[in-house]
């Protein structure tokens, strides 16, 4: 189907056409389906086309917030979120590859000793699902954390009941776990791999399929950088984006994770936002790839008032020089997930909103966007 026609078929979803190419539905909206808002995006796509939307739905609308301090809602919520104690973590699938969506299906529900945060996914070349949050105190906030792992073998239907791990500090951001695919011939060739973020950040990663998982030293070890995303060159490298302040920070991997390297990119810019980074492959037998970033496009002010201008660009060399390729919306957005559909199409989930910063976000949105 082309753009135009998707574009019709979308508008009954709420869609409206940035560009001649770009199509947006909207998936979340605040103060629905049992929320005050819904925020952190997290897409995974099945092996069967299905597509999976995580987020964090915050503050049920039927009982107070729990735990001593909350700031879940409203413009509070964008100016101390780490204070944030009352998330679930839901799913929304969609089977007509983006066009309609299902109600929410609650996986995580928080009460007054645990909350939830920051899915992270991955698939395997057999088609499992890794499922990867962070379960946190809510006396403690971010400080007392354990991964979360669950793993799904039909398209993300269900999920199998939860294994924890050790107390690691929380999971780096949303959207940054990878399967490595290129490296062939190598040892760490299908290594599932997660960047962590704590007072350094680390790395969690699986050699057998999620039977067990192991930590590693991290990616960084300035403690001014905070959330990362890794994805793939063809070459079987791995490339790591971390916000720090304006500037993104870059860092390369030859040895599927277990050491990196700091390499200098353009001058990006980044309102101290997550920012996510994805492989996207083009070419015969997967031979070419691409990098896509996704992030709030911005340097007129601190965050939270700067996270506006959601871009996605596209590096053709591994990171080193990077493209705007798409302006998917120029008002208030923050957090996003990027990850490509099809041979020819990257899909974005994304926070946004239609009033001036701060605010509390309105929606989650999808845009599809063309690559070429």
């Amino acid at each position: 189907m082309n753009f135009y026609k998707l574009c019709i078929v979308a508008c009954s979803c709420f869609c409206f056409t940035l560009s001649r190419e770009t199509v947006d539905v909207r998936v979340y909206s605040k103060l629905t389906e049992g929320y005050k808002t819904f925020r952190i995006p997290c897409l995974a796509r099945s092996a069967n086309g299905t597509l999976l939307a995580f987020a964090e739905g915050r503050v049920p609308l039927d009982r107070p917030p729990v735990g001593n301090m909350s700031t879940c809602y409203g413009a509070e919520a964008s100016l101390a979120d780490g204070h944030c104690v009352d998330k679930d973590i839901v799913v929304k699938r969609s089977y007509d590859g983006g066009m309609s969506w299902s109600g929410p299906d609650v996986l995580t529900k928080t009460n007054k000793t645990y909350f939830y945060s920051n899915v992270n996914t991955a698939l395997d070349a057999q088609g499992r699902i890794y499922l990867i949050y962070s379960r946190c105190s809510v006396d403690d906030y971010y400080g007392n954390c354990v991964d979360v792992i669950q793993l799904s073998d039909n398209n993300g239907e269900s999920f199998t009941s939860p294994v924890y791990l050790s107390h690691h500090g929380r999971i780096g951001g949303p959207t940054g776990g990878w399967v490595v695919r290129y490296a062939i011939g190598k040892p760490f060739q299908g290594r599932i791999i997660v960047p962590k973020q704590g007072t350094l950040t680390t790395v969690l990663y699986s050699d057998d399929r999620g039977l067990t998982w192991k930590y590693v030293p991290g990616i960084s070890n300035d403690q001014l950088t905070g959330e990362a995303a890794i994805a793939e060159v063809s070459d079987g490298s791995l490339v790591a984006v971390m916000r720090y302040g304006y500037m993104p920070v870059f860092f390369r991997s030859m040895d599927g994770g277990m050491s990196w390297t700091r390499f200098n990119t353009s001058h990006l810019i980044n309102p101290n936002c997550e920012m996510s980074l994805t492989t996207f492959a083009s070419g015969k037998d997967d031979e070419e790839t691409k990098l896509l970033l996704s992030h709030a496009n911005t340097n007129t002010s601190p965050s939270p008032n700067g996270r506006q201008n959601m871009t996605i660009h596209m590096s053709s060399d591994g990171g080193l020089n990077w493209v705007a390729i798409a302006d998917i919306y120029n008002g208030p957005s923050a957090y996003s997930s990027t990850l490509q559909i099809s041979s020819t199409t990257a899909a974005c989930l994304y926070e946004r909103s239609e009033g001036a910063p701060p605010v509390a976000f309105d929606s989650i949105n999808i845009a599809f966007v063309p690559v070429n």
